[in-house]
């Protein structure tokens, strides 16, 4: 079976789903893509649940998988704007691979060296040292979520030939997350970038 025809299975697998799952939270963080907001185990409604960007159920290649909560799931069907979102990133994913589909490593010696991951990796990279930089060495007391997203962006398509605003944002709010050593909160409608009142300092090693 060649990997298109894996990918258009009739459903997507429990082997699939855990192979997947380290992938997709590297790419796109931990929280739902569509709302951004944290799952939950206890309300079945903000469970974590696989969406296909594309609708369609038999392509299971990462490529058109997002993790996102069971309601963002069923709301997309009807909402503009996830429908909007979620077809620009089908699109973005698909401008980072060389091919259709994405290689996702099944057994320990077959290296994931795509060109997505590595961009990925690359922005968090960057992502991380922009934010330690003006927030921990300089001590700046904020910074603008959004310009801060467009500059890392500018700077990776500088030295990679690829970046994006809302790669950036994704590898933001990767180390705003409960885990990480920054808060994104709202100021005056503004979204902005600040340094946990208390961090573990490993995470900025």
């Amino acid at each position: 079976m060649t990997h298109t025809q894996q990918g258009m299975q009739r459903y997507l697998t429990t082997s699939q789903k855990d192979r997947y799952l380290p992938f997709i939270i590297q790419r796109d963080g931990p929280n739902c893509f569509y709302c951004s907001m944290a799952f939950s185990l206890n309300d079945k409604a903000l469970r974590r649940t696989y969406d296909h960007l594309n609708n369609d159920p038999r392509y299971n290649d990462p490529q058109n998988l997002v993790l996102c909560h069971w309601r963002c799931n069923q709301t997309k069907k009807y909402n503009q704007e996830y429908i909007i979102k979620a077809t620009t990133k089908l699109r973005e994913n698909k401008l980072l691979v060389d091919s259709l589909s994405v290689s996702v490593s099944s057994t320990p010696q077959q290296k994931e060296t795509n060109k997505e991951m590595d961009v990925n990796v690359a922005t968090n990279k960057m992502t991380k040292q922009y934010l330690h930089e003006r927030l921990m060495r300089q001590g700046l007391p904020a910074l603008n979520f959004n310009d801060t997203a467009n500059s890392i962006g500018l700077l990776m398509f500088e030295s990679t030939g690829h970046g994006s605003s809302e790669t950036a944002k994704r590898s933001i709010r990767l180390f705003c997350s409960s885990c990480g050593p920054y808060d994104e909160v709202d100021e005056n409608g503004t979204s902005v970038i600040r340094k946990k009142q208390s961090i573990n300092p490993e995470l900025n090693q």
